[in-house]
Order: structure tokens, then sequence, then C-alpha cells
């Protein structure tokens, strides 16, 4: 669903009904595979009626998530060669190199066609240049600098090198002006998902920063996966923060950013984003930095992920979990995970209390966090039963305390394959918690359950690593899932106790908790020293630093806040908002 809101919006952008009928007449009768539509093309086709133009002979993707149901072929994207297709129709972003990618591959034949419709006219393109010129101009006149701007030009993209153009105007303002604090703005989608609560508080406390209120930006979609803005707001309110909604209901504009005036804005975003809150167009604004929000265990793939491409590469700079993740993008600064900062915190006195078991009980406390995995091995009908049994082994296992920490995505997902309705999937997690079991609200209150538990259950990758610094072991239930990981990934991997059944799972639980055999213990503990830059590093702290040293705003005589001022500077802000609104 996210996917076809994000497309539709790019193709009005690009004429598409008009494209859409050309090339119908220029491809009469030749065999069409659509490439990147995923999961949206039922929903565009039904809004375009596509296949009235093409003779579709199949649907392709580098990750199929199509329905079931959908009565197109699916084709993996290995088997495009032989699909007997003469045109490759791309609806991804960046076609050149996905093309590039295919054809260095041998993934599509010579004599197929590549056509992106996603796609620039030659009156649009001549524009951007244009404007292009005029920015240049700009930059050189306030930095008397070519060489700068022309390794830009060089590294960049048209588009892209606008973002770079207003950081560098940003910069130069911010340097010109340096008895006012830096203003930093942090854009949340969902309360659950926050993670940089200690960056928050520690920016706030330094008198070289000035904390806007936190910016509730929810997903216009639909709310299914989150909890409402109200709650969100709720939530943050509770804890201490100033929080205001950053969308007009009528519009959907985020005009609350222009209105608050941010020098800085943090974000850590779901995989969908609507035009107007990009990093293309918040760096208009801003200087806009993205937090890497998992440490990050898989490979990047060689073609272009071009929702991720299209916020990154317009980002000022990326703070990433480790130099494994996402090393093919520029201003990439290594600097830890921030959910791995809550390992350090004190542990609330009443985590211990909500366990079922007493804590001197030791040996019994099991996460369990189930995901939807779905694949050539499993499918809806086996995660159900699959979910049935789980829920039967904790029922008649009562000398394990258990909590239940589903992954973050799984009522989506659920939803989305139609697998649950919003009822079913309630129901489900009342069955799951009606003995006595904990369902944490959040990430940092899940966390607080790890370190006081005693092993995983799980089938989902990220999970485990979030719950690797913990040090107790991990039983990973190997569905048959792609897992692709990347050097530390694969390392950690091998730390798990890996299998495939329910039998097999009470097996090796028996002789972790009871037996009290952990074979893996020296491997885990050696693995954690030997990262123990990415597992124990101070990611606010590190971040804070860099913008200090790149801002050079260290020794900037920068005034002390008083509380006078503070208050003057809140009505501002409260009258910018009622204004914006």
């Amino acid at each position: 669903m996210q996917d076809y809101f994000y497309i539709k919006e790019k193709l009005e952008k690009f004429n598409f009904s008009e494209r859409l009928a050309k090339l119908g007449k220029k491809f009469k009768n030749k065999k069409i595979v659509i490439l990147g539509l995923n999961n949206s093309f039922k929903l565009l086709n039904a809004e375009y009626n596509i296949e009235s133009y093409f003779n579709i002979v199949g649907i392709t993707d580098f990750h199929l998530q199509i329905p079931e149901e959908e009565k197109f072929r699916l084709i993996h994207i290995d088997n495009l060669y032989f699909s007997g297709a003469d045109v490759i129709v791309n609806f991804k972003e960046n076609g050149s190199r996905i093309e590039k990618y295919l054809r260095k591959k041998r993934l599509i034949k010579k004599k197929m066609k590549f056509i992106n419709i996603i796609d620039k006219s030659f009156l649009t393109k001549v524009s951007d240049n244009i404007a292009l010129l005029k920015k240049i101009y700009t930059i050189f006149k306030k930095t008397k600098q070519i060489i700068p701007i022309v390794k830009d030009l060089i590294n960049y993209g048209v588009d892209d090198v606008f973002s770079r153009f207003n950081y560098k105007e940003k910069i130069l303002e911010l340097s010109e002006n340096t008895t006012n604090p830096i203003r930093v703005m942090f854009f949340v989608f969902n309360y659950k998902q926050w993670t940089l609560s200690n960056l928050y508080f520690e920016l706030r406390a330094n008198k070289h920063f000035r904390i806007l209120p936190i910016v509730v930006l929810p997903d216009s979609l639909t709310n299914k996966e989150y909890n409402s803005v109200e709650e969100t707001i709720k939530y943050f309110q509770e804890k201490g923060y100033a929080c205001v909604e950053g969308v007009e209901k009528d519009t959907c504009k985020a005009v609350i950013i222009k209105a608050l005036k941010p020098d800085i804005i943090f974000y850590q975003q779901p995989n969908y984003l609507r035009a107007e809150y990009t990093p293309e167009c918040l760096s208009e604004y801003a200087l806009t930095c993205y937090v890497e929000p998992d440490f990050a265990v898989t490979k990047q793939d060689d073609h272009i992920n071009s929702f991720l491409d299209n916020r990154l590469n317009n980002t000022w700079c990326i703070y990433s979990s480790n130099k494994y993740s996402l090393k093919q993008y520029k201003n990439v600064k290594i600097t830890g995970s921030p959910i791995f900062e809550k390992y350090s915190q004190n542990i609330s006195q009443n985590i211990d209390s909500l366990w079922y078991k007493s804590k001197t009980e030791a040996g019994n406390r099991i996460i369990y966090s189930p995901s939807l995995i779905v694949n050539k091995r499993i499918n809806k009908n086996d995660f159900l039963e699959y979910q049935k049994e789980m829920l039967y082994y904790i029922s008649t296992h009562l000398q394990y305390d258990f909590v239940i920490v589903p992954h973050k995505c799984l009522k989506k997902q659920c939803l989305d394959n139609a697998i649950f309705s919003e009822d079913d999937y309630d129901s489900y997690l009342t069955n799951m918690t009606a003995f006595q079991h904990i369902f944490p609200k959040n990430i940092n209150e899940a966390i607080q359950f790890y370190r006081t538990s005693d092993v995983l259950i799980t089938d989902n990758i990220l999970t485990a690593i979030e719950y690797f610094p913990s040090g107790k072991p991990i039983i990973y239930i190997d569905k048959g899932q792609e897992r692709n990981l990347n050097e530390i990934g694969e390392k950690i991997f091998k730390t798990f106790y890996v299998v495939s059944s329910i039998e097999s799972m009470n097996i090796v639980l028996e002789d972790l908790l009871l037996a009290k055999n952990d074979y893996n213990f020296k491997k885990r503990f050696s693995l954690i020293g030997k990262f123990s830059d990415y597992f124990n590093k101070k990611t606010s702290e590190i971040i804070i630093e860099d913008l200090k040293n790149t801002l050079k705003i260290e020794n900037s005589s920068v005034a002390e806040i008083t509380q006078e001022t503070a208050n003057i500077e809140q009505n501002n802000l409260s009258e910018e908002i009622e204004i914006s609104k």
C-alpha cells in the first residue's frame, strides 16, 4: 500500500496517463514485463487500466511481495532472461542504473528493450539545468571557490547537487551568525519506533543548540500499523518533550517546518515518506541528518533501492551503525546504533515485578518475538499453524516465564497480506498474553525486558541483532528466509542456536535453561568484545561532537539561555505554530 501511493505520486508528475497511451501504441503486440510495481500493480492497474495498453506476460521485482491471488505471472528477477519478454517497462527510479545492472549480470537479453516510465522530459531537464546554473553562480559569489563546486557536480546527480548547494548556503548562514544557538528539529512518525531520546536530551542540555518541538508526521495513508498522532503526542508530552502535529489535515503538507525555521533536522522514517517530507525538499530549509534506526547486518543489493537512495543521497549527513552498512552512500559517518545506548541506562525498578515468575527463580525468563515470514517454504496457512503451535507451547510450559515482543512490522504485514483483520490481530495478541505474559509498549521498554531475560526465541534477524548486546543466548527459528548477511551479520549469526521446529526449540531450551549448557557462550562474548566499539558506543555523544566539529561551533560565543529568554522563545514558537495552522 505504501509503495502504491509513493509511485502514484511520482507518476502524476510525469503525466503518466499520456505517456502510457503513447507507449501502448509504440509497443502494441509486444510482450511486456512490468518491473518495480511489486504489490502496487493491482491498485495501479485498477486505476490506470495498464493491461489495456500492454500485452503483459509477467511482473517482476528484486523482492517480490505480490499477493498470491495476483492474476499475472510472477517472474523471479533471475528468470527474466527466459521470460520471453520483448520489453521491460520499469517503474523504479534510477532506471539507467538498474538497466546497467541487469545487462551486466546478463539477466536480460541484448535485444530486450528497457523503458523507464519515471523519466524526466527534455524540457524539464533543460529547466533543471538552468536552475542549477543559477545556484552555482549564487554559491560561487558567496564562497569565491570553484573547486568544491566542481567536486559536487562530479560526485552528485542533477537532483542531488541542489541539496548539496542548499547545505552549503545553510552552513554559510550559520557561520555568519555565531551568537544564536543552532535550532534542531526531530521528525517522529510513531513513539514506539523512537530511539533518539538520548540525543534529544543531550542536545537540549547543550547551550550551543536550541531544541524545537518534536514534529509528528503520521503515515497519511493508514494508521493501522501505528498509534494515532494524538497518542504519540501524548506520549512525548508525558515524557517531558515539547511536541506538535506536523501535518495540515486539509493539504497534508508539513508547513510547520517552514514556520519553526530549523537549522538541523534529524529524522528516522518508515519506508514511505511523502514528497514534501523527503530530504530533497527538506534541504531547502535545514541540514538534514539521517540516523540509521537499526544495527544493519544485511548486504546492500547491487541494484538501486530507489526509495532509500532518493532520500539518503539528499541528506547532509548519514550516521551509520557500522562500517558494513550504507557504505555505498556519501557523507556516511560511523556512530554505532542509538538502540544499543539503551543497554547502558538504568533498568526501571518495576520491570522485574512485571515478570510473572520471581527474579529469584533463575533461568526461566524467555522473550518470544514473532514476525511474518512468507516464502517458498512457508505460506499464510503455515504461519497461522505455527503461531497456534507456539501459543499451545507457551500455555503448556508454565515452568517458563514468557514476554511477547512482536516484530514492529508484524501487524502491518499481517493486515497487508490479509492474514488477520485488525480485530483478529488484536485477538491473536490477547490469546498470546492470556497467561500473564507481558507485551512491551515500545522498543525502550522491550530492551529493558531483554536485559532481565535469559533467552530470546525469534524468527527475525533484526530482532535477534537488537537482543545480541544483552549477551544472552538466542534461539533462531529458521523458516527458509533469505538472510543475505554482511560480514558482521555472518559472525553474529554463527552464535545463534538455529532450529527449524518447535520440538527442536524445546530441546535447545531445556539444554540452555535447565541443564545450563550454553555452548556458544564464549563465542558470543568474544564477538561482543571484538566489536565493542559498535555495541558500546555512545552514539549521541559522537553525533553531537561531529556537529560541533563540522559546523565549527565549539568556540562560538553562544549566549546562555535564561529562563526569561526561554519563555519568550517558547511564546514565539507557539505563535509561529498557530500561524502555520
